[in-house]
């Protein structure tokens, strides 16, 4: 099965809805640890020592682009960068959204391509 690299960026549908993360989607370079989708307390404890240290490189949104948006903004990030974006439930079964080359990232995350460009 085809799987995220660190040269793409996964996006997370949040376990808990963003009660501990802080938003309805995550993004990540590659794909995203564990303990998102683990147990309730120890997610708690992961983004509690996230937002304490900021020790991964992620974002967060209330929508998919919005995260993947904060991921760029926050990290000095930029979306030619990478080669792909994935969606993930909860960290688990991810699927190729789209490339980041291909003309279909505008219709996926038209927010995105206005705010960030063409990686063309």
């Amino acid at each position: 099965m085809d799987q995220p690299d660190p040269h793409d960026i996964v996006v997370d549908d949040d376990r808990y809805s963003g009660i501990y993360s802080g938003a309805r989607f995550t993004a990540w370079v590659g794909l995203p640890p564990e303990d998102i989708g683990d147990d309730d307390l120890t997610c708690r404890f992961f983004w509690e020592d996230q937002m304490a240290q900021r020790s991964a490189t992620f974002g967060r949104g209330q929508t998919e682009a919005a995260a993947i948006l904060d991921l760029l903004t926050v990290n000095n990030l930029r979306l030619e960068d990478f080669q792909q974006i994935w969606w993930t439930d909860c960290g688990e079964n991810p699927r190729r959204v789209v490339r980041v080359d291909e003309p279909e990232l505008a219709t996926h995350y038209p927010r995105l391509v206005a705010r960030h460009g063409d990686s063309d």
